[in-house]
């Protein structure tokens, strides 16, 4: 039997590809609701937060656009992470949904230079900040508590695309002050592709 070594889908656990041939079950039923409520909480645990989280029958992509057209407006001026395929995703839902962005680009492989990073969220020009925590085309993976606490500093709002990190690496959004941060089914948690998940620390959904 050949292995899949990929970023995602990942190769799925035979208990798991079992489930998917089972008859669907009727979804109007207590019993779903309570185990939507235990999935919602068990993901909670994953993403380190009390905040909110929504579940997305869509792709990651779409989890990245939703996060975009719910939480930034022309009001906004964005700081977009662009290291790979996937930085240059937060840049094409910028351009696509007209919110005014600035790229920080960096060559494949290349860690962020904190110093600057610093220096650009200093000027008090950006309002959020876009970045995926692993830049999953070329393998880096950034510092997001070393972010999170650089963009809380001046007061940033930070969007987090977690999908090929969470469960893979160590991640605390609550405790790193990240505000929404993303996953998708089909890299750690090593689950069928189709579903995403979209977290909100707290204090979003009081603002109203």
């Amino acid at each position: 039997m050949s292995k899949l070594f990929t970023p995602g889908p990942v190769m799925m656990e035979q208990h798991i590809l079992a489930i998917g041939a089972k008859q669907l079950p009727y979804n109007r039923t207590h019993e779903i609701s309570q185990l939507t409520y235990d999935i919602l909480e068990d993901l909670s645990y994953l993403f380190q937060t009390s905040g909110s989280i929504v579940i997305l029958t869509a792709s990651g992509t779409a989890a990245m656009e939703a996060s975009v057209l719910n939480f930034l407006d022309g009001s906004d001026t964005v700081l977009v992470i662009n290291g790979g395929t996937f930085g240059q995703r937060w840049v094409t839902l910028c351009e696509v949904h007209e919110i005014a962005f600035e790229q920080l680009t960096l060559d494949a492989g290349h860690d962020i230079d904190y110093e600057r990073l610093t220096k650009l969220l200093s000027s008090h020009k950006f309002t959020a900040i876009l970045i995926n925590a692993h830049e999953t085309s070329t393998g880096q993976l950034y510092d997001i508590e070393a972010i999170g606490k650089i963009a809380h500093e001046f007061g940033v709002f930070t969007i987090v695309d977690a999908i090929s990190t969470l469960c893979a690496d160590k991640f605390l959004m609550d405790e790193w002050g990240i505000d929404v941060s993303i996953a998708s089914s089909q890299k750690a948690l090593s689950l069928p592709p189709g579903l995403s998940f979209v977290a909100m620390i707290t204090s979003i959904l009081n603002t109203g």
